[in-house]
């Protein structure tokens, strides 16, 4: 009971990101037993989050992860842990062998999060030859859950063959997914995970209606909710500052929208040209040369 105690605590400061407390925390309890599992499990879940901070502590959490497989080769958690380090190392060889692994090691008793997780990386990565697959599998396992997420990657699928009509239907299927949630599961709909899915899925519902309406009240209406559910996704500024350009002609709008996405880590060279167009526009010499060099810096091949 005690050692539950204390695990818990380590956790509890994993969760409020005091990541040296909850080391310290678990190294107290491994100094005990140096092959406690649940230990070292949650040992290596702190080094995983605190990597996203300072990325050295990514191997930390990889030993771990192979000091548990030693104990346990046929430890789920630390199987799945592998491969979400393959992906946030970008070892897309890697990532398909430990996910071949994991197909062939726990066959039907395979988390569907962790089709999602890998549908997500494929995605973004843009190698989506088995992503319908993989989304079809963890169909199979969701069942009748609410997984709203599953039909979004469904519609990001769609997207990346430029199968905007199919892609519609998923993110509506996803929406009306939400709003059960909404209501049935108020503190998972409220949730991190969830708010940070639901401001992509708002994101993608407007661009998918710019792309069919001209000037769409929709697009900007789901762009602007898209930000009230996450302030920290870039993406959406960027297409409030493409539709304040394009449909408004409101250059300092459209300024200040770039600028917040590029501050949020969204860039892309369109933006980049954008600002060197506006800031000529508004008489910003100096800034818009610095934007078209920096442009020119980076594709130099490119006469236009």
């Amino acid at each position: 009971q005690n050692k539950n105690l204390k695990l818990e605590i380590a956790d509890f400061y994993r969760e409020i990101e005091d990541f040296e407390r909850s080391i310290r925390a678990y190294d107290e309890l491994k100094s005990i037993n140096d092959k406690d599992i649940p230990t070292l499990l949650g040992m290596a879940k702190t080094y995983m989050d605190w990597s996203k901070m300072e990325r050295n502590r990514l191997e930390s959490a990889k030993e771990l992860y192979f000091d548990i497989l030693d104990l346990d080769k046929k430890n789920k958690e630390a199987t799945y842990g592998k491969m979400k380090i393959a992906v946030i190392e970008d070892d897309y060889d890697e990532v398909m062998k430990h996910y071949r692994h994991i197909e062939k090691t726990f066959k039907d008793n395979i988390d569907p999060e962790a089709y999602i997780f890998l549908a997500d990386y494929l995605l973004k990565s843009n190698k989506i030859e088995e992503v319908k697959n993989i989304l079809d599998k963890a169909t199979i396992k969701v069942k009748n859950k609410l997984y709203p997420e599953l039909n979004y990657y469904y519609a990001r699928y769609n997207k990346s063959l430029n199968l905007f009509g199919e892609e519609k239907i998923q993110l509506d299927k996803a929406l009306n997914k939400f709003e059960i949630l909404k209501t049935s599961y108020p503190e998972i709909y409220s949730s991190l995970k969830y708010r940070n899915i639901l401001s992509d899925l708002y994101n993608d519902i407007g661009e998918n209606f710019d792309r069919t309406s001209r000037a769409s009240i929709e697009a900007e209406k789901y762009f602007n909710k898209s930000i009230e559910m996450n302030p920290e996704n870039g993406k959406p500024y960027y297409n409030l500052g493409n539709f304040a350009l394009k449909y408004k002609i409101d250059l300092e709008n459209a300024k200040n929208n770039f600028l917040e996405a590029e501050k949020l880590g969204f860039t892309n060279d369109s933006l980049y040209f954008y600002l060197g167009w506006i800031n000529y526009k508004q008489s910003n010499f100096t800034e818009s040369l610095k934007r078209i060099n920096f442009l020119l810096e980076k594709n130099p091949s490119n006469s236009n």
